[in-house]
């Protein structure tokens, strides 16, 4: 298995990593994908990516922290130094994706026109980076309670570019079972995390059908969401497997199938 979606740079595996990694590895899990999700951590990534020949990293920015993009969030003032020490990255073999980038509107008040106006222009400038660098984008799509606003904004940014004539692919991390979403698996894939074990994951396990195996990849999002039965606890990538287990009964499927299947796409998508 690859888990494609995983913060090995988080403080929470700090003290234990080499661990961490052993039991992945005693439970089939072969890659790592470690998503940028913050400027001042990306260097982390990378140094446990660089001395790791099966752990890769992604260049980006996290909707919630768009303003470490900016000198001044008041006038909407660039950082050039962040711009540039980011790309920069980018041009490293073990470099696979940007992001993860996109929308997040849970964490955020919905009159705050300031913090959407900066995760808007956050996230097309990650999308051009993905056009311009020809890599995957990681997207980070979360909606306000009960409402798929995020959900659409990224859908209309998305059309916005294919219709412009770009070639943009990717993987909607942490799927959030948008139907809308949908309409794009032709050149993008769907994460499927621990949410899909939770009892309360009613909409997830009703749309999960209707994608494609081969447009599916596995993910933890480690620490975060770590599956029943361990849910509660620090999630790691050996739990991968509970999640490759539940995907077998949604999809009336073996589970080697899902594994073989879902590390194939991993394969196709991040190019490793």
């Amino acid at each position: 298995m690859i888990d494609t979606h995983i913060h090995l740079d988080s403080k929470d595996f700090s003290s234990d990593l080499a661990q961490v990694l052993e039991r992945a590895k005693i439970n089939n899990v072969e890659s790592f994908i470690i998503p940028a999700a913050s400027f001042h951590t990306l260097k982390d990534a990378q140094s446990i990516a660089n001395t790791h020949d099966n752990i890769y990293y992604a260049v980006g920015i996290h909707p919630c922290h768009a303003d470490e993009m900016y000198l001044d969030t008041t006038s909407k003032t660039l950082n050039n130094h962040v711009l540039e020490s980011l790309q920069d990255s980018i041009n490293s073999p073990k470099c696979k994706a940007i992001g993860e980038c996109g929308l997040d509107f849970y964490h955020i008040e919905k009159d705050d026109t300031n913090a959407i106006d900066m995760q808007m222009q956050v996230f097309h400038t990650q999308i051009e980076w993905a056009i311009k660098y020809d890599l995957p984008l990681i997207l980070h799509v979360r909606d306000s309670k009960d409402s798929y606003e995020a959900s659409r904004e990224v859908a209309k940014i998305l059309t916005h570019y294919i219709q412009r004539g770009d070639k943009i692919r990717g993987v909607f991390h942490c799927y959030n079972a948008c139907e809308e979403l949908l309409n794009f698996r032709e050149s993008f894939y769907y994460g499927i995390g621990g949410i899909i074990t939770f009892k309360n994951s009613h909409d997830l396990l009703s749309v999960t059908p209707k994608i494609p195996l081969s447009k599916i990849v596995l993910e933890t999002d480690a620490p975060y969401l770590a599956p029943t039965p361990h849910r509660g606890k620090r999630n790691e990538s050996s739990f991968l497997i509970h999640i490759a287990e539940k995907l077998s009964e949604v999809l009336n499927t073996t589970t080697n199938e899902i594994i073989r299947q879902t590390t194939s796409n991993a394969k196709m998508l991040f190019g490793i």
